[in-house]
């Protein structure tokens, strides 16, 4: 319900029926859709990522982070493994998208 794209302050200045007027106007096309989906299954990818590379709290000592070492797998083949897997970081992406030619 609303407008997803209104910033913060801009709902602050409206009522309740304001902002489920502003939502009327959504975009329900198959494109909006499909564009929808390849958000969420990058953000499913991102989370993995995340997990698998990210410390866990607590006095786990094993983390899939430090475990690929246990196996032993190289950095690079880790890194490797990751890209295969969930596709390249967010911050793999960025980079790509600052070069000309590169998705944004």
């Amino acid at each position: 319900m609303g407008n997803p794209y209104a910033s913060e302050e801009d709902v602050e200045k409206m009522g309740w029926g304001d902002i489920a007027k502003s939502g009327r106007t959504v975009d329900y096309s198959p494109e909006s859709f499909e564009q929808a989906w390849e958000n969420s299954k990058q953000g499913w990818k991102d989370a993995g990522r995340d997990a698998m590379t990210a410390p866990l709290i607590g006095a786990v000592p094993l983390t899939p982070e430090n475990l690929h070492g246990a196996v032993g797998m190289s950095d690079k083949e880790y890194d490797q493994f990751l890209d295969d897997t969930f596709g390249p970081s967010p911050q793999a992406r960025a980079k790509a998208a600052e070069q000309p030619g590169g998705e944004g």
